[in-house]
C-alpha cells in the first residue's frame, strides 16, 4: 500500500496529483500513509494545496495529514495554497495547525509574501487575520508590502480591519 517509486512517490501521491478522489479515499481506507513524502519532502497534502484542490485537502486532513509539514526547501502546503489563491484551503490548513509565519529555507518567504506576490488580496486578508507577520523580511529584504507593491496590488496593501500590510 505504501510502496514508493525510487523518488519516494506513492500511489496516494499519484491519486492526488491526478485528481482521483475516489482512488485516494480507497488508498487511505486501505492504510496509505497521508504524510508519505517523496525525496523532495513533497507530501500528498502539499500536492493538493498546489492544485488548489479543496476536496482533496479535506480528504487528506481528515485522514490525518499534517498541515505543518514542509518540503525539503521549507515550502509548506500553506505557502502553496497562498500562492494559488485558495482562501478556503488557507483557512483549512490554518485550522489544522499550519504555521502562518513559517519561512522557506531558500528565499525566507512566508505564505503572506507568497499571497502578496501573486496578487491574492483575499488570501492576504485571511493570513493577516490569523496572525501573519506583516513586518517579516525575506532573505532578499522584501516585506509583504514590497511584494504587493511590486505587483501593483493596491488591495492587498489597504487597511483591513485595523491590520494592514503597511502597518508601522
Amino acid at each position: 500500500m505504501n510502496a514508493a517509486q525510487p523518488d519516494g512517490t506513492t500511489a496516494l501521491s499519484w491519486a492526488v496529483n491526478r485528481d482521483e478522489p475516489e482512488i485516494a479515499a480507497m488508498l487511505l481506507r486501505a492504510g496509505a500513509k497521508p504524510n508519505a513524502a517523496n525525496e523532495y519532502g513533497v507530501t500528498p497534502l502539499w500536492l493538493a494545496a498546489d492544485a488548489a484542490n479543496l476536496p482533496m485537502v479535506d480528504l487528506l486532513l481528515n485522514a490525518g495529514a499534517d498541515a505543518r509539514t514542509s518540503a525539503l526547501n521549507g515550502e509548506t502546503a500553506l505557502m502553496r495554497a497562498a500562492h494559488t489563491g485558495s482562501v478556503e484551503i488557507v483557512q483549512k490548513l490554518v485550522a489544522h495547525g499550519a504555521d502562518v509565519n513559517a519561512k522557506d529555507t531558500t528565499k525566507g518567504q512566508t505564505a503572506l509574501m507568497r499571497a502578496a506576490a501573486a496578487s491574492h488580496p483575499q488570501v492576504v486578508a485571511a493570513l493577516i487575520e490569523h496572525g501573519a507577520d506583516v513586518k517579516a523580511y525575506s532573505k532578499g529584504g522584501f516585506t509583504p508590502l514590497l511584494f504587493a507593491a511590486q505587483q501593483g496590488d493596491e488591495e492587498s496593501a489597504r487597511d483591513r480591519k485595523s491590520t494592514r500590510l503597511n502597518s508601522s
